[in-house]
This record gives C-alpha cells, sequence and structure tokens, in this order.
C-alpha cells in the first residue's frame, strides 16, 4: 500500500507555478513574473527498470568458474534416474519475473485485459518461457553436476517422464541442491463469454508462476478444458479465443476449477470539432494499463476498437486547443459515440520531491476535476517530471503518493 509522506510537488501550470497538493487552475500566463519553484536537486542514483526483453544471460566461465552439484529426487524421496536437469541465472528475466514496464507490478499479478494480451504477445514470440543455459541429464541415482559456471547464483530445474517439473532459485554456487519432482498435477475449467455461454475452441495456457513452461488446450463444445502434466504451482492460466478480448486468473492452485469469461471488445467512435466545426486532431485514450493514441482526420472522426470494459479517459488536442477529459464508462459491449469540442489548453509539469529536495522515486500523480474521478494518471519510476496534458484550462485537484 503506498504511503503517504509530505511530498512536495512542483507544478508548471502555463506560467503558473503551484507548491503543495491541491487545487491547480490552469489559465492564460500573467504579466507580472511569477516566482520559480525551488531547483530540484537530480534523483538519486537508482537501478535502471527492467525493459522484458529476456535477453539470454550467459552463464559460462571463461576460466575454470564455479560449480553447482545436486541431486533429483521423487516426491518419495527416491532418486529419479536419467532426469533432464537445466540451470540458467537467476538474473534472466522470465514471465516469472517480469515487470509491467508502466508500474513496475510483477507482470504476472495483474489480470488487466491489456497485460494478458502482453502475456499472450510475448508466449506467441518464443518469449519469456524459461531457457536453459546449461544442460545435463542426471546419472542412474539422480546425481548432477554443471561446471565452468559464472554468477552470483541460478536456477535448477528438472523434469523426467511420469513426474511434474521442479525449481530451485537462488542456487548458490558450491552448492549441493535437491530438486524434488511433483506427481504431475492437472488444471480444469471453463471458458464463456459475457454473456455466459461457453466458448468453444478458445486457447487456454497454463504455465508455473515459478517455472514457466507453458502447456495449452482447447476448450471443446461445452466451454470445457484440461490441462495435465503441470509440476509445481501456483500456475497462471490465461484464455484467447477470436473476437474476444483474452482473460486470465492470475494465480491458481492445482485440482481446482478455473472459470475464465473472455469480454467483447469495446469501440469508440469520436468526433472532434472547434468552433463548431469538425477539425483535426489527435485523440488520446487513457485507463489501467491502456494508453493509445489516434488521429481524427479533417471530418473530425476517429474509431478505437479492442477497448476492453471499464472507464476510460478521452482527451483530444491540436496545437493549443485541447478538450475538457471525458470519462467513458465502455460497461456495454459494442461502439460507443463521444463529441470532443476542443478550446484553449494548457499542460502541466509535475515533479515530486522529498524534506530535502531530492526528487521522489515511484511516484503517483493523479489529475481530477473538483467534483469528479481521476482523470489523468502517471506514474514517476525514476524520479522524472511527469507531463499532464494538454487538457482545456479550468480547475483541477492534483493528488500525489508514493512508496
Amino acid at each position: 500500500m503506498d504511503r503517504f509522506k509530505n511530498w512536495w510537488v512542483a507544478a508548471a501550470a502555463l506560467g503558473l507555478v503551484v507548491v503543495g497538493i491541491g487545487m491547480v487552475r490552469l489559465a492564460p500566463a500573467p504579466r507580472p513574473k511569477v516566482p520559480a519553484a525551488p531547483p530540484v536537486p537530480p534523483a538519486p542514483a537508482a537501478p535502471a527498470p527492467r525493459t522484458n526483453d529476456f535477453a539470454p544471460v550467459n552463464v559460462q566461465a571463461p576460466d575454470d568458474g564455479v560449480q553447482v552439484v545436486g541431486q533429483v529426487l521423487d516426491a518419495a524421496g527416491k532418486p529419479v534416474g536419467k532426469a533432464q536437469v537445466a540451470l540458467a541465472s537467476t538474473q534472466q528475466v522470465t514471465l516469472a519475473n517480469a515487470e509491467c514496464t508502466e508500474d513496475g507490478r510483477p507482470l504476472l499479478g495483474c489480470d488487466s485485459p491489456q497485460l494478458v494480451q502482453a502475456v499472450a504477445g510475448h508466449l506467441r514470440d518464443g518469449k519469456g518461457v524459461v531457457v536453459a543455459a546449461a544442460t545435463t541429464v542426471a546419472d542412474a541415482q539422480g546425481r548432477f553436476r554443471f561446471e565452468r559456471l559464472a554468477g552470483p547464483s541460478f536456477s535448477v530445474w528438472a523434469t523426467a517422464e511420469g513426474h511434474g517439473a521442479a525449481v530451485r532459485e537462488r542456487v548458490l554456487p558450491g552448492e549441493a541442491v535437491q530438486v524434488v519432482l511433483p506427481q504431475p498435477r492437472t488444471v480444469r475449467g471453463s471458458v464463456a463469454g459475457e454473456d455466459g455461454k461457453p466458448v468453444a475452441g478458445a486457447k487456454v495456457t497454463v504455465f508455473s508462476r515459478r517455472l514457466p513452461i507453458p502447456a495449452a488446450a482447447t476448450t471443446n463444445a461445452e466451454g470445457a478444458f484440461s490441462v495435465a502434466g503441470l509440476g509445481e504451482g501456483p500456475f497462471y492460466a490465461f484464455a484467447e479465443a477470436e473476437g474476444r478480448l483474452a482473460a486470465a486468473v492470475p494465480f491458481v492452485e492445482a485440482g481446482e476449477s478455473v472459470r475464465l469469461r473472455l469480454p467483447s471488445p469495446r469501440t469508440l467512435e469520436i468526433t472532434t470539432r472547434a468552433d463548431g466545426q469538425p477539425v483535426a486532431a489527435s485523440v488520446r485514450v487513457q485507463s489501467d494499463h491502456v494508453s493509445r493514441e489516434v488521429p481524427a482526420d479533417g471530418s473530425g472522426m476517429a474509431r478505437i476498437t479492442g477497448l476492453p470494459p471499464g472507464e476510460v479517459t478521452v482527451v483530444a488536442f491540436a496545437g493549443e486547443r485541447a478538450s475538457l477529459p471525458q470519462r467513458v464508462d465502455l460497461a456495454a459491449a459494442g461502439a460507443v459515440p463521444l463529441a470532443l469540442d476542443l478550446v484553449p489548453a494548457g499542460s502541466l509539469k509535475v515533479t515530486v520531491t522529498g524534506d530535502f529536495g531530492q526528487a521522489v522515486l515511484d511516484s503517483h500523480v493523479v489529475l481530477s476535476r473538483p467534483w469528479g474521478a481521476p482523470l489523468l494518471e502517471k506514474h514517476s519510476r525514476m524520479g522524472e517530471p511527469l507531463a499532464l496534458g494538454p487538457v482545456a484550462r479550468g480547475d483541477y485537484v492534483l493528488r500525489v503518493s508514493a512508496r
């Protein structure tokens, strides 16, 4: 949960400088000179955020290096001979430890349709699955050895026929590790549409949140599916079907019945006007993990498809004009018409600082009308200034939180 402190907010709005948290008025810059906000020191050095490029990490040492030894056992503690054993660096990014690039939360920790679609896209591209940097085969007693390794720690996993896969994480160099293979596990469930009717032919993918090795199944005429041969849980399960948005259940235990409901895509049909006449403009749609921008042509028409259900904020802008941000509820399937009138506009540039003037990492800024729901929100991962807008001039409330 976010912990609120005495953060200072420096917000520059068309020549108006506001320090504190509260009401902000976007208005033309006054003629008198306005005192500038105090200078903000640069953010302290911090590790760069992950980019989720899933690039392989080399574990081979150029010289003697280090070693990892161990044994593969079954659930009863008996050796599993001829098991396939693999090793990778714990610094290797997979779907198990990838982050949402927008807010830094675990990628698999959110059931937003946009993030589920991102997970599905990674798998279609062959990215995000666990990839071995070194492999070996256990002997008849289940023993194995990796040599000439480089790195601070490793993930070691094993598979064998008749057993589920298992992984040991953060194995240290020189450590003797035991990998215990569980009995094969199964995840069953059903897939339906928003109307509750079964969806036949949907593709369901399930993988361990600790060891992303995907297994897939297709739903039958009743929308039912069964994915067998799984190893250690908990699992991440998602479904996708043509003409529908993907859906996921982020945490699934073996033996649990999973119910996945695929939403229908929403559409916005937008008209942009200025002084009562159609005008070409850029239209931006934002919500949780959704950020889309499309042009409205000279006839002032724009169409945005494939949106998930829920509330979105829509704003149009062209030159020094913009519309008031509109909050639209896409509760019903189908197309929703929306007219946006462009008027003189401005933007806010917001910097969040701490008690001693230092830039605050991982802050969250929300802009709303005094009487309404949030309109625009952004995260600052590294203490960088945030730009909110352009938006039509008027009174707004600026709220800031930080971890």
